[in-house]
């Protein structure tokens, strides 16, 4: 009762601001310039009919992919996430780089973790839940750790997008700016 009360008073309160629609007028002044107004003022004016305002709707909003994975019973593994690198993070004159992880309860004996690069397997299925990268080309990649049971099926799964970013070896290194010797 209580909550219909007060959205009816809320309804009530509102319903002004719903019934207030401001006319637009056009007038042209003594030196011929158009003057747009919400009053029509002394001069002749006419009212502007306006088309209705767009709306447009925010499109849905879509998880970070790294959200830790909780899928507790169905396959024994309530968390599973990549730690490092973060999603979207830029990593600096580097082509090797390494990825962890992090997996709770531990690996069960017979599931192993799998490395994907751009959706390619990089390197074996292993137990550990690291990874070391090597000679990996600049640019945007997406990583993905997928937890496999014998058969090689998908039991949980975390993914990232990095950007590895190296400094050109067209470019010459910087000379070290020389320090005054003290007196």
């Amino acid at each position: 009762m209580l909550k219909t009360i007060a959205l009816l008073f809320a309804l009530v309160a509102l319903l002004p601001f719903s019934l207030i629609q401001a006319e637009i007028y056009k007038t042209v002044d003594e030196k011929g310039n158009i003057i747009f107004t919400d009053e029509p003022g002394d001069n002749p004016a006419e009212p502007v009919k306006l088309n209705p305002s767009s709306i447009i709707s925010p499109p849905p909003v879509i998880p970070i992919n790294n959200q830790p994975s909780e899928t507790e019973g169905q396959h024994g593994y309530n968390f599973f996430t990549i730690k490092q690198p973060l999603e979207g993070e830029t990593i600096r004159n580097a082509g090797n780089f390494k990825v962890s992880t992090e997996i709770s309860p531990k690996l069960k004996a017979g599931d192993s973790l799998q490395l994907y690069l751009n959706g390619k397997p990089y390197g074996k299925k292993q137990k550990g839940t690291s990874f070391n990268l090597a000679n990996i080309d600049r640019g945007t990649h997406d990583l993905s750790v997928k937890v496999l049971n014998e058969e090689g099926k998908v039991l949980n799964s975390a993914n990232v997008k990095v950007h590895l970013k190296q400094t050109s070896k067209l470019l010459p290194k910087p000379k070290p700016t020389p320090v005054p010797p003290s007196p």
